[in-house]
């Protein structure tokens, strides 16, 4: 099993951190609801991903009263251990995307096991933001 940190940085590999800027743990400043990570992309559309490492994490954020929605927010998804994927798709929103993470080899191995909706309201970062 993977732990909360190990899967942040992953992530931040897939989403290639040298042409996109991933920010980690944002809960003020942005006038947002905390994200695990937010993924800005050169277009400056924002990409959140809920990060999940026990079916208990996955249970206790759909109480949260957010829902992860914004308007600056085009894409969300939630990434979790490849063990937790069937466990996944029946607890998450039905517009959020699952990142899966499996160990193959010495890699770790990042697959989109179901794609994120688009926020059709979503809106491109400012400079004011």
């Amino acid at each position: 099993m993977y732990t909360t940190r190990q899967m942040e940085v992953i992530i931040a590999r897939y989403f290639n951190a040298r042409q996109n800027v991933p920010l980690f743990n944002i809960s003020w400043g942005f006038n947002i609801h905390e994200c695990d990570i937010l993924i800005i992309s050169k277009s400056r559309y924002l990409t959140e991903v809920e990060i999940k490492v026990s079916k208990g994490d996955l249970q206790k954020d759909s109480k949260k009263t957010h829902g992860h929605r914004d308007k600056r927010i085009k894409k969300m998804y939630y990434a979790v251990p490849v063990e937790l994927r069937d466990f996944a798709l029946g607890h998450i929103p039905e517009a959020a995307g699952l990142i899966t993470v499996e160990k193959q080899g010495d890699y770790d191995h990042c697959e989109i096991a179901k794609e994120a909706a688009v926020n059709p309201e979503a809106r491109r970062m400012n400079d004011k933001d």
